[in-house]
């Protein structure tokens, strides 16, 4: 089964920002409980992460730090789906996080086949394996490997995902 889960990211105070299209211009309103303003002279744009992990709770877990840190996350639990997905489709992404142990394509293989796709956006390992991954790259089975720009041991905290942002 294959899941994909879209998340749409959060700012401070759950203020909700809404685009305006006008004739010349295109402005954000910013709206919270207390105040409407808005400003026409600055755009949020707010980064787009993906998530692949075959433990959907993990997977979860990790898009609702993000979504809620201002990231607009989309999960996957399969990473042969996100390799489906195609150049065009993963380009788009500011930052990746991939789990390390999967049943059919390693994390450290589906950094290799994003690289050879020319994907460059920097890819964060999270796995439990107890020596971070180190047995599964160093393994001589005739699979390609390539390290992520930064690993996160399971159990994980809140502050050590958000860490990814200094990748961006």
């Amino acid at each position: 089964m294959v899941m994909q889960v879209s998340y749409r990211g959060l700012l401070p105070l759950t203020m909700a920002v809404v685009r305006h299209e006008h004739k010349h211009d295109s402005c954000l309103e910013e709206t919270n409980r207390s105040s409407i303003n808005q400003t026409c002279d600055e755009e949020v744009f707010m980064k787009e992460v993906l998530v692949i992990d075959d433990d959907i709770d993990i997977m979860i877990l990790i898009c609702d730090i993000l979504s809620t840190n201002n990231f607009v996350c989309q999960g996957l639990d399969s990473p042969q789906r996100a390799l489906e997905l195609g150049f065009d489709a993963l380009s788009k992404f500011d930052l990746i996080f991939t789990d390390v142990k999967m049943p059919e394509v390693d994390g450290f293989e589906f950094i290799h086949h994003l690289r050879q796709m020319g994907v460059d956006a920097p890819v964060i390992a999270v796995t439990g394996l107890h020596d971070r991954g180190d047995s599964l790259l160093d393994r001589d089975d005739g699979r390609l490997r390539q390290k992520p720009n930064m690993i996160i041991s399971k159990p994980f905290r809140f502050e050590d995902v958000l860490e990814a942002q200094h990748y961006l």
